[in-house]
């Protein structure tokens, strides 16, 4: 069980619709999914608009430190 305030986190890294990248952030903490954080990185960098890079990246490494045990 995680528990964590992914809208907090979220607007925290900037933006409260980033809530989906501190999810997945804290998935990968959590080793719940067969990827790696770093190919999620990259591809959050290679995918994502670039006025939301940044916001995504933060998000998504709260997502991994609130839910690193």
């Amino acid at each position: 069980l995680i528990t964590l305030d992914a809208a907090a986190l979220a607007r925290e890294a900037g933006n409260v619709l980033a809530v989906n990248m501190v999810l997945l952030g804290a998935l990968t903490a959590a080793d719940l999914l067969p990827v790696s954080p770093q190919s999620i990185e990259t591809a959050i960098r290679e995918v994502t608009r670039s006025a939301f890079v940044d916001t995504n990246l933060k998000a998504f490494e709260l997502g991994r430190q609130a839910a690193a045990y």
